[in-house]
């Protein structure tokens, strides 16, 4: 039985790892603040037409600040994520480059 390791592969692939950032930022997150976005106008259409009054402007007004505040927790996560993965890359990075020392001739 010989070893044979023609497929076996090691390491990381930096690109993979920004693309899969990239994709939480266009899939996760920017759809879900285009959603509350779209979500939150037809609301205040809905809630047009059946309340009236400083009550109710005041309530579509609280909704406006809490999707705003959803939407920069969702940003804020993000650059944490962001953040999180670029420290494991750096170290990736470090350990790929110092896996094996090279030999002086």
């Amino acid at each position: 039985m010989a070893l044979n390791i023609n497929k076996a592969t090691i390491g990381y692939d930096q690109n993979e790892l920004h693309n899969a950032l990239k994709e939480i930022q266009t899939e996760v997150i920017q759809k879900t603040c285009d959603a509350l976005d779209t979500n939150i106008s037809e609301l205040e259409s809905a809630i047009d037409e059946v309340w009236v009054g400083q009550s109710a402007d005041n309530f579509k007004k609280n909704l406006e600040n809490d999707v705003s505040k959803i939407q920069m927790a969702l940003q804020s996560a993000y650059y944490a994520l962001t953040s999180q993965f670029n420290q494991i890359i750096t170290g990736m990075a470090e350990v790929d480059n110092n896996l094996v020392e090279r030999r002086q001739p």
